[in-house]
């Protein structure tokens, strides 16, 4: 396969035989880490659906320089766009969901602070973790193939981003699922359609609150469940991301 790297400066436009010097990090990368050599090819990605060949033609440690060799046409947009509201959750079960979300095709990702979270972020570790998932989702997108970078938002508190969807709405019908094991139907009977858009709300270890659950549903999230069994935080996103892909027939 060949190596994929993220540029998001690429120009507007970009024609064959264009050289670029990329940043000192992705030098090392390229050099140290994949130990690429001068005519090696890179595929580049611009997290906004375009995909660019290159060639690697000087293997500086501080400044390589590449030579574009082909511009593909932009890829198609995914036909259903899946949004995960995702409560925040301890250890590195975070950067799992993150990791596998994008590797499932989501196209945004909320991370969210609710009365049962485990894990307590002030503001100056909240933003050193969204930095942290912010590389991660880079890194999913360069190994899985995606073309578009899913945005990446949060922590916010749960009740917060809640009364930003009640402002939002604009009348018509929201494809908006809570994942509920308790709930009395299934994702798949739902009424799901497999176009437009889809949010998938996932509490944290402990659940979420009777008070936070009757909030989501008052503004129009149906509960849902993924079958019989009670799944964990970490599992039940990524089941039901994949469950909606293969109504979409992205699978």
């Amino acid at each position: 396969m060949t190596p994929r790297l993220y540029l998001p400066q690429l120009p507007e436009s970009v024609a064959a035989e264009l050289e670029l010097t990329v940043s000192r990090a992705q030098s090392h990368y390229l050099t140290r880490v994949l130990r690429l050599r001068p005519g090696d090819r890179v595929q580049f990605f611009d997290g906004r659906g375009r995909r660019i060949e290159a060639q690697l033609i000087s293997d500086e440690r501080d400044a390589c320089r590449l030579r574009m060799t082909s511009v593909e046409a932009l890829s198609p947009a995914p036909r259903v766009s899946i949004c995960l509201a995702q409560c925040l959750a301890t250890g590195d079960k975070m950067d799992w969901i993150i990791e596998k979300a994008v590797e499932l095709g989501v196209s945004r990702i909320v991370t969210l602070k609710a009365e049962r979270c485990q894990l307590r972020l002030d503001a100056e570790r909240a933003m050193r973790r969204l930095e942290h998932w912010q590389r991660i989702v880079e890194a999913a997108c360069m190994q899985s193939g995606q073309d578009f970078l899913p945005q990446l938002d949060g922590p916010i508190a749960l009740t917060d981003w809640l009364s930003t969807l009640r402002t939002d709405q604009t009348g018509t019908t929201q494809q908006w699922r809570l994942l509920d094991p308790q709930a009395p139907h299934v994702l798949s009977e739902s009424g799901l359609s497999p176009q437009g858009s889809v949010t998938l709300l996932v509490g944290p270890e402990s659940g979420l609150s009777d008070a936070e659950i009757q909030a989501a549903v008052t503004i129009g999230f149906q509960r849902v469940r993924i079958g019989t069994q009670v799944l964990r935080t970490e599992t039940a996103g990524l089941a039901a991301i994949a469950a909606v892909q293969t109504l979409a027939g992205a699978y």
